[in-house]
């Protein structure tokens, strides 16, 4: 019995594909041949009539549920793509009411998810939540973090309260990333994708992880689904028991991108969640359903973050179940995966259809990371078994871009040479084109080039939205903008594409240059209904701002608060237009409302401060300011403010500062052999302050004194630059000046990067130089604080006085090794608890340097000081730092099995794989930046 859609009658039918259509188009077109041509309206109306004509059939086998499953995301994937999110909800709202997919639990779910990402899209904001609400999303998050994660290893570090919930003590306050941290609760009722956007509502977001605590009551014993998704590691405990374990480095953030059991006794339970980042998306969202992906019915459980209803919880024991035997329904990427194992005597055509869908369908969920591409990997089978399909060559194309990898961690040759394969095999596939010409502007340079693609595209289908882009990018490169500006012009004439969102930002542009600020504001309306950002709300309120519609720019700029409640920049956007109306009080009350999301957001106590001055209210905007430089200790201008309004403030090396009149007055003079052994200079006072800050940063104050011996000297004192690495540090010379023999002091000319140019010096001749050194950011190493500091002179040169002061932060753990004769230094505690050690060494004499001698820093005076305490400690942050790039990929595995197969004896085996690599690898050293230490990945 055929089961026909009561509304996919004709008459409904009709009214569906002719919003789509072109009156003359045929759906029954191939619809990736349609995609490959960019015709998004068309391609989306055949995954409608492909859907439709699918769930016409009753009940789908699992074969039939994967082909819809299928066409359903290539339909997500081309209406985000083409911006015709308006068309896929209408087609999805009317398939929601399908009778056959109320029996496909999984497919009717992500229909909904599409669906509700696509309402996003267009502005029906609470039309979303609703649905993801439905779907049963949790809301309600006690959250703990951000804490360590640095290079994936807080992942792998078990804390005790994952096995043992009754360690769990919400009252408590542990070490974390930057500062001590304790749970928080956390409610995203107002963002309707029901994400928890941490990288938001945290500071550090990155190489942090959280966690994540909830209790879910129950009215029986039950095994229900956990479904996550993140955009790094992953890790969930019930009731202490470990029910999904995620290592992913980076991936991007999607739905439903892990799975698990939740096995739930009657009552309440306790579900601990570990979300992680290093670099990638520092967010989460999860949602409970039955595990076969259905919703569930109201009264099936509670979901509270309260923290009675955790206490409550801790105690409970998880229910005994074998996880392993929990059917959790996958979908089409279990069946098509499951197929796809079986088949060597599968039909050459069957096997790369069958690929081809699965890269498809784990390709738009972003559930791997770039170690383990599953999508690369069935595209590559896809072009194998399908060489005369221009679409798998494309879709292998776009697998084989590398996530996150950096220029030259990149390897373009194969994608290109995978896009212009489905140009051969396809002579129409504008989308390769497309894809190359910017490979070719952005990458290679090559903007001519890119112009001939764009243009090849454009006599294929003139209205390729994608394709116009293109040729506007290449002409501002070229710098024709007469040649743009009028072909801007004549595209907005053309109604097929004058309403796209890059037609509109070009319109926006030309009503800028004509000052035209009403048809700017017309023109931003119009994009906010194609694409619903907030952003754009934000563009509007200063729109409005500037057509003097205040009422109106407070309302948007409220509405973008309201619509992206976790948008740093929508609160700036409102705080800042209440600002400009003069009304700081509400401007701070904003700013308020956002350090409640973000409490440790150190610019929006800075933008506080701002404000309690202009108010003149110098208490309030010193303990901004204070507060702000307890976040980021770092802010040289704001803590020269601080100072400057708080009495008594100093520099961190202000109560270290030697006078340098007294150590001048006591200079004892040049040895009596300096002539002799041709001393250039020698130094009076060779100071160095270091302030360590918990955050891996430090800060440091050089003050030298020199006396000037000879022309030697007077060349090596010419010019001066503070010693630092100005990708990641700034310098600033404080002081510098020659002091002549007279007393007379000429000060030097101060350039920027730590400069100086010295006046003129003669011998005899003293030279002043006062520097300071403030990391910008932490190195690779993260955390870690490393010092090895020689107390003699670089060149050799006599020492009378060297003086080093350490201000090393509390609560860590400083480890130091002495080199030479080194005293022991006067140690004493500072107000803040931090603790100062000084070290002052006298009468370090010259080096005598010899050929092939060792260095001084093998004899000293050196002290070495640092927070890893052994080799052990280090080899941990390095093998979470290496860990990825030792993972061998399928194609060594099997040259490594082919190297050795008739190799019985494991001597045999290495020596085989030995002569292979010495003979057949080149190796290349690339030892910048972090590569110092991490080596590439393997090919």
């Amino acid at each position: 019995m055929t089961l026909r859609l009561p509304f996919l009658l004709p008459t409904l039918l009709t009214a569906l594909l002719h919003t789509l259509l072109p009156a003359q188009a045929s759906v029954r077109k191939d619809i990736l041949t349609i995609k490959a041509e960019g015709q998004g309206r068309l391609a989306l109306a055949a995954c409608a009539q492909g859907l439709e004509k699918l769930l016409a059939r009753g009940k789908l086998s699992s074969a039939g549920e994967a082909q819809a499953e299928y066409l359903l995301t290539l339909a997500n994937t081309i209406a985000r793509k083409y911006s015709l999110s308006k068309e896929f909800c209408a087609f999805a709202a009317e398939l929601g009411k399908s009778r056959t997919l109320q029996t496909q639990p999984l497919l009717a779910s992500w229909l909904r998810h599409y669906e509700s990402r696509r309402l996003e899209d267009i502005g029906r904001r609470s039309e979303a939540a609703q649905i993801m609400d439905g779907l049963g999303y949790v809301r309600d998050f006690q959250v703990l973090g951000p804490l360590d994660n640095e290079r994936g290893g807080g992942f792998r570090d078990a804390r005790p309260f994952e096995s043992n919930p009754t360690q769990l003590d919400l009252l408590a306050t542990l070490g974390g990333k930057k500062r001590p941290v304790q749970w928080a609760r956390i409610q995203v009722a107002d963002e309707p994708s029901a994400l928890l956007n941490l990288a938001a509502r945290q500071r550090p977001n990155r190489q942090v992880l959280s966690y994540l605590a909830f209790a879910v009551t129950s009215p029986k014993d039950q095994v229900l689904s956990l479904r996550l998704a993140s955009g790094g590691s992953l890790a969930a405990w019930v009731g202490g028991k470990e029910i999904l374990r995620r290592d992913c480095s980076l991936r991007g953030l999607g739905m439903d991108q892990d799975s698990c059991a939740l096995p739930l006794r009657a009552g309440k339970n306790l579900v601990l969640v570990k979300v992680c980042t290093q670099s990638g998306s520092y967010a989460t969202r999860m949602r409970i359903c039955d595990l076969d992906g259905r919703s569930l019915a109201r009264g099936r459980i509670q979901v509270s973050a309260a923290a009675k209803a955790i206490e409550a919880a801790k105690s409970v024991k998880p229910l005994e179940v074998d996880l392993a035997e929990q059917t959790i329904a996958l979908g089409a990427e279990a069946h098509l995966a499951a197929l796809l194992e079986n088949s060597q005597d599968m039909e050459s055509v069957e096997a790369g259809t069958l690929a081809f869908q699965l890269a498809t369908l784990i390709l738009a969920r972003g559930a791997d990371e770039e170690a383990n591409r599953r999508d690369r990997r069935y595209a590559r089978l896809a072009s194998e078994k399908l060489p005369d399909m221009a679409s798998a060559w494309y879709l292998l194309g776009f697998t084989l871009r590398k996530k996150g990898a950096s220029a030259a961690d990149r390897e373009e040759n194969a994608r290109i040479a995978a896009y212009r394969k489905a140009i051969e095999l396809n002579p129409r596939h504008i989308e390769a084109m497309l894809v190359l010409a910017a490979m070719d502007r952005e990458d290679r340079h090559q903007v001519a080039t890119a112009e001939a693609w764009a243009d090849k595209a454009l006599a294929i289908n003139a209205n390729s939205v994608a394709a116009i882009e293109e040729k506007l990018e290449c002409l501002s490169d070229l710098d024709l903008e007469i040649e743009r500006e009028a072909l801007v012009r004549t595209w907005l004439k053309n109604p097929r594409v004058s309403g796209e969102p890059v037609l509109l930002e070009e319109a926006l542009e030309l009503a800028d240059s004509a000052d035209n600020t009403k048809a700017m504001l017309e023109i931003r309306k119009k994009m906010l209904a194609v694409e619903y950002y907030a952003s754009t709300l934000r563009s509007i309120s200063r729109t409005q701002l500037q057509l003097g519609l205040t009422e109106e720019a407070l309302a948007t700029a409220e509405k973008a608060v309201q619509d992206f409640p976790q948008s740093r920049s929508s609160h700036q956007n409102l705080a800042r237009i209440q600002q400009a109306v003069g009304d700081l009080t509400a401007a701070s009350q904003t700013w308020n409302v956002w350090l409640e999301i973000c409490p440790e957001d150190e610019q929006a106590w800075l933008a506080l401060a701002r404000l309690a001055a202009l108010e003149g209210r110098t208490e309030a905007q010193v303990n901004h300011l204070e507060r702000a430089l307890e976040l980021k200790p770092t802010l040289k201008e704001e803590r020269r403010k601080l100072e400057f309004l708080r009495s008594g403030a100093k520099t961190f090396f202000a109560d270290f500062q030697i006078d340098a009149d007294s150590i001048i007055k006591a200079d004892p003079g040049p040895a009596a052999d300096a002539k002799e052994k041709n001393d250039a200079y020698y130094v009076l006072l060779n100071q160095l302050v270091v302030r360590a800050y918990r955050n891996g940063t430090t800060s440091t104050y050089q003050h030298k004194i020199v006396r000037i011996l000879s022309e030697e000297g007077v060349n090596a004192f010419d010019t001066y630059r503070a010693p630092y690495s100005s990708s990641d540090q700034s310098a600033r010379i404080l002081t510098a000046k020659v002091i002549k023999k007279s007393g007379r002091e000429n000060s030097a000319r101060l350039g920027r990067g730590g400069y100086a140019d010295l006046p003129p010096i003669e011998v005899g001749d003293l030279v002043e130089i006062e520097a300071r050194v403030d990391d910008r950011s932490r190195s690779f190493f993260g955390d870690y604080f490393g010092l090895q500091h020689y107390f003699g002179s670089n060149n050799g040169s006599p020492v009378h006085q060297s003086v080093l002061d350490l201000v090393l932060e509390s609560g860590r753990k400083y480890h130091f090794q002495k080199v030479g004769a080194i005293p022991d230094p006067a140690i004493a505690s500072l107000e803040d608890g931090s603790e100062h050690r000084r070290y002052v060494i006298r009468g370090i004499p010259r080096i005598e340097y010899e050929p092939y001698a060792p260095s001084p820093y093998e004899s000293g005076p050196l002290l070495r000081v640092s927070t890893y305490g052994s080799w052990n400690e280090f080899s941990h942050w390095w093998w979470n730092l290496i860990r990825k790039q030792t993972i061998v990929t399928p194609e060594i595995r099997a040259k490594v099995i082919e190297l050795t197969k008739d190799e019985p004896k494991l001597a045999d085996k290495v020596r085989k794989v030995y002569e292979w690599v010495v003979t057949d690898i080149r190796y290349k050293a690339w030892e910048f930046g972090v590569h110092g230490y991490k080596p590439y990945s393997v090919a």
